[in-house]
């Protein structure tokens, strides 16, 4: 649905951002989401 097309949009979005951070991790809303390997 609408729903699920907006969160794989939106972790798309977030590993672009990490893949430029160095170790990559994403801070969002106050979590940080780190991401493996």
């Amino acid at each position: 649905g609408v729903e699920a097309r907006v969160n794989r949009s939106t972790w798309a979005q977030l590993a672009e951002i990490a893949l430029e951070n160095d170790p990559p991790e994403v801070r969002s809303a106050g979590m940080t989401f780190a991401l493996l390997p």
